[in-house]
């Protein structure tokens, strides 16, 4: 959503405005995030199941992707969002917990979730359920984030906020988002597969439920390398910001 009204903001800008056409059916957070981005904006809205709308001419804002491949556009507008929240107080290292948004047509499910959460947590991990907050805080905290970890899903994939250098752990593999979002973010991404080294995978066709778990020693092992490389690049932050030293050494030829 956040690449839409990107789009929508720059053509704001650039004078080409129209109203925003939005079903009542749409989850209320969908009008939220545009009055948190859009505050001025127009939002005409109907009911998909008995009403229609006549439109003479339409802008679709493009998603800012193909394949998850993604504009240059995008980077500059998250990180100027990035800059707009005040520093400081929040959480930077973040597990991302699947556990509130279970429902009967989960195809996966993490057996062993509390006794992996446990461990984010002892390893210096703030536990984070992304469909509790408001989108403005989940904006703040991804963008700020040193370290995301989680299971494989749309909830790790707000990593796509996250600076240059976060290092983000996934549990299970789908298919290769997270990896393209970390190649746009310049993330550093590791996955951890299921105990037993199949990936659970999403099909099309009706499938039964798919329970795994992930090896608590690996994870252990693995996430402390995640941890240390996140502390580092936090210790070294802003070293190259600092003025040249006065007392420059005079150049001799």
């Amino acid at each position: 959503m956040y690449p839409k009204l990107f789009v929508i903001r720059a053509l704001n800008a650039a004078g080409i405005t129209a109203p925003l056409l939005l079903p009542r059916t749409a989850p209320g957070y969908v009008a939220r995030i545009v009055r948190m981005m859009l505050p001025d904006q127009e939002i005409v809205t109907y009911d998909p199941r008995d009403e229609a709308v006549e439109i003479g001419a339409a802008l679709l804002p493009h998603m800012l992707n193909r394949n998850y491949v993604f504009h240059d556009f995008l980077r500059w507008n998250l990180e100027r969002e990035a800059l707009s929240f005040t520093k400081g107080g929040d959480a930077d290292m973040l597990f991302v917990s699947r556990g509130g948004v279970r429902t009967a047509q989960s195809f996966r499910e993490l057996e062993n979730e509390a006794e992996i959460e446990g461990l984010a947590q002892e390893a210096g991990l703030t536990l984070v359920r992304p469909e509790t907050l408001g989108w403005d805080q989940q904006a703040r905290l991804f963008s700020r984030a040193r370290l995301v970890a989680g299971e494989f899903g749309s909830g790790l994939h707000n990593a796509l906020l996250s600076p240059q250098g976060c290092q983000v752990v996934s549990l299970n593999w789908l298919v290769e988002v997270q990896s393209r979002i970390g190649n746009f973010r310049r993330h550093d991404v590791g996955y951890i597969l299921p105990a037993d080294g199949q990936a659970r995978l999403y099909s099309i066709e009706p499938q039964a439920n798919q329970p795994f778990t992930i090896d608590p020693v690996e994870f252990r092992q693995k996430l402390a390398i995640a941890v240390d490389r996140a502390q580092a690049r936090k210790a070294m932050a802003g070293w190259d910001d600092a003025p040249f030293p006065v007392d420059t050494p005079e150049l001799r030829l």
